[in-house]
């Protein structure tokens, strides 16, 4: 019984919105109601989701090109750092004196060597 006044108070609400829309402006303004019965929906229960993971604590696989590429890896990276550390050192004990290449081609008078 108190559903049934529920609707017929909210049906003539919302006729009373269209009209005052209506009157408001010429745009069209859409209203959609729907009824959901509850006794007919039901929620579902779930049990606690069943772990993914593995009960055994494996390690994980590698494929058989792991070593390869870590032994590619670390000697590059060991060349690598070995060729910065003399880069290093050669730019830190470099002397350009006044007769470098640089100093000769940035003057305003370039020198001829005969």
């Amino acid at each position: 019984v108190a559903v049934e006044e529920a609707n017929k108070l909210l049906s003539a609400a919302i006729s009373r919105l269209l009209a005052a829309s209506q009157k408001s402006s010429d745009s069209v303004l859409f209203v959609q109601t729907t009824e959901k019965d509850v006794a007919a929906s039901r929620a579902k229960r779930d049990t606690i989701a069943a772990s993914t993971t593995n009960p055994y604590n494996l390690a994980v696989y590698y494929g058989s090109d792991y070593p390869v590429i870590f032994n590619i890896i670390l000697w590059f990276m060991v060349v690598f750092g070995l060729s910065l550390l003399a880069i290093c050192y050669a730019i830190a004990a470099m002397d350009p004196g006044r007769d470098s290449i640089i100093y000769r081609m940035t003057s305003t008078r370039i020198k001829k060597d005969n």
